[in-house]
This record gives structure tokens, C-alpha cells and sequence, in this order.
């Protein structure tokens, strides 16, 4: 499964809803960073949620800013 996260965190990419969408995932996930950064609370939602996971390998790939 890939993942994109692109735009700003806490913006685009607001941290409760990435965490809600992993928690449903099984197997190995591949993450695409493009992002300037964005709002601390929700990038370590982000890495939190990251963490945790352990249905499977989280490859993270940076394809643009961040």
C-alpha cells in the first residue's frame, strides 16, 4: 500500500485522520514525503502513528520537500 503524504502537515495532511487511516492497514506500507512542514501536533501524530504500526514494514521515501 502506498501512502502520499504531500502538502502541509496540519493543513493537508491533518495527523488525527493519517493515524485513523494506518490504524486500518495491514501488511507493508510504502510512504511518500513531499512536504515544506507544517504544524507540530500533527507531525508527531504522523511519526506516532508510524511507530506503532506492526502489521507489516513502513518504507518511508522523500520525493520532493521536507
Amino acid at each position: 500500500m502506498a501512502i502520499k503524504i504531500k502538502g502541509v502537515i496540519g493543513w493537508d495532511v491533518i495527523g488525527t485522520y493519517f493515524a485513523d487511516t494506518i490504524s486500518r492497514l495491514s501488511g507493508d506500507i510504502d510512504i511518500e514525503i513531499d512536504s515544506p512542514g507544517g504544524y507540530v501536533t500533527d507531525g508527531i501524530s504522523i511519526f506516532n502513528a508510524l511507530k506503532r504500526y506492526d502489521k507489516g514494514k513502513v518504507n518511508i521515501h522523500v520525493v520532493g520537500e521536507c
